[in-house]
């Protein structure tokens, strides 16, 4: 679906928005170094928009990786956002975590697959509370092999992933990095119906 549409479905209609958020990127996690992967799939440009309201993935019960990351930003139960990995596959389980939005989340790592039979894909990823509590996009059983958590830089929030894969049968997750959204860059809102004004991120948070 084209961000236009996409932002036509989140945002009130009455407004016209520019880029609100500023989006920063982790290193990327699990998969190869050696590796040339041919697809990116990344949620930053709605990060820049609007809040992340849900994430899921659908894990091979049997060690594997996430065969597919179903989209991050939705409206009313209706994924919205980029779609990471093999949207066909029906193998494993559904893992759903719901309303990330307003969780005070404080760090986020991958679990990968290792390298036998699997190229070291994503396997789940896990999200820090400031409680301690983990939430798992994924299984919360398998993680091969954990990575090392990345803190949310303060003043941001986590703001969805970026992914990597390979072209058919091989269009699982490969590798995956982080997205954070930040600080208002520019706040201007064009109202439709003739007003202009600039308001603050809290005012325009869903």
């Amino acid at each position: 679906m084209p961000l236009e549409s996409v932002l036509a479905t989140l945002l009130p209609e009455t407004t016209k928005y520019t880029e609100l958020y500023k989006v920063q990127v982790s290193d990327y996690m699990c998969g190869s170094v050696t590796t040339t992967y041919v697809n990116t799939v990344s949620d930053g440009d709605l990060a820049a928009y609007t809040k992340l309201a849900a994430l899921a993935a659908r894990t091979d019960t049997n060690s594997g990786p996430m065969w597919v990351e179903i989209s991050a930003y939705a409206a009313a139960g209706t994924p919205l956002g980029a779609l990471h990995g093999d949207s066909s596959s029906s193998v494993g389980a559904e893992y759903l975590v719901s309303n990330v939005d307003g969780l005070d989340i404080m760090a986020v790592r991958a679990c990968c697959a290792g390298s036998s039979g699997w190229g070291n894909a994503a396997q789940t990823l896990q999200l820090q509370l400031s409680n301690g509590t983990i939430l798992y996009v994924g299984s919360s059983t398998l993680c091969t092999s954990g990575q090392s958590w990345v803190p949310v830089p303060a003043g941001h929030w986590f703001a969805g992933i970026q992914t990597q894969s390979q072209p058919s049968p091989d269009n699982y997750v490969h590798r995956v990095a982080f997205l954070f959204a930040g600080k208002v860059r520019i706040s201007r809102v064009c109202m439709v119906a003739g007003y202009s004004s600039y308001l603050a991120r809290t005012a325009l948070a869903l």
